[in-house]
């Protein structure tokens, strides 16, 4: 009787390490670095191309790397950019580009999105290259640099068909206020034309 009651003790306590541990791992794979996700909204209607980075904290048994729809309208960093790990511990990234098509009137937008792996590792941000009508808008304009001490986090860009505006919404993570910047599309837009040297 007294060995029964010690087996029952220690079932209960295995069953409670178990839940613990499982509690535990769900918690780490929820804990995960949220993706950054791109929204690419080509407007007709309203003649304007918009395209934000946003975060999105996924399923913790999302496909990696994130699978890619091919005329899909939001897209994960993490299917753009990823890591593989060898047998022998050996990290390799692998990255790859999509491209969008936008057509407002008589203007063609191209963008290309790329991923840019911050510092430190986490989830890739965007990098966006945009042509409009064959002429360059953006080269390689990395939404979140965070491996400067810039504290400016581009969020969206809409771009007008009907001139030659961009409206740039801008996260300032020193004091969380965001601002809007109205920038001509004559010259390509950078990161140092925006915010000078960072």
């Amino acid at each position: 009787m007294l060995l029964r009651i010690r087996f029952q003790i220690q079932i209960k306590r295995f069953a409670r390490l178990v839940c613990a541990i499982s509690i535990f791992c769900i918690s780490v794979a929820y804990a995960d670095d949220p993706d950054a996700m791109v929204r690419f909204n080509c407007d007709t209607i309203n003649n304007y191309l918009l395209i934000e980075e946003f975060f999105e904290q996924m399923d913790f048994n999302a496909p990696y790397p994130r699978v890619i729809d091919p005329d899909a309208p939001i897209v994960s960093m993490r299917g753009l950019m990823w890591a593989t790990e060898s047998d022998s511990g050996e990290v390799t990234w692998h990255n790859k580009s999509i491209r969008r098509t936008c057509r407002l009137g008589k203007n063609t937008y191209v963008a290309t999105l790329d991923a840019e792996l911050i510092c430190g590792g986490g989830c890739p941000v965007l990098s966006l290259t945009i042509y409009r009508n064959g002429a360059l808008v953006a080269k390689n304009l990395v939404f979140n640099n965070m491996c400067t001490p810039s504290p400016n986090r581009i969020k969206k860009i809409l771009f007008e068909s009907k001139t030659n505006l961009a409206f740039i919404t801008v996260f300032n993570t020193n004091t969380y206020s965001e601002k809007e910047l109205r920038i001509s599309t004559e010259t390509p837009i950078s990161r140092e034309r925006l915010f000078g040297l960072e």
